[in-house]
């Protein structure tokens, strides 16, 4: 399956975890490998509403885990 999926993707094994209790094989790794992942790759620039006094739009990056 990994293989037939398109990228980004990375592979990491857990020893002795299944399919869905990674975390709680591994707690603190998985969560920093999930989160940098999202922060890597679902990190986009979005307009703010908000203008600048120039008038001009400010832009700003949003974090993919307050979507």
């Amino acid at each position: 399956m990994f293989h037939a999926a398109p990228e980004p993707k990375q592979y990491w094994e857990i020893q002795g975890a299944g399919h869905t209790d990674f975390h709680a094989y591994a707690k603190e790794e998985y969560e920093r490998r999930v989160l940098g992942f999202f922060e890597k790759y679902l990190r986009v620039e979005q307009p703010n509403k908000r203008v600048n006094p120039t008038g001009s739009r400010v832009t700003r990056s949003v974090d993919p885990m307050r979507l």
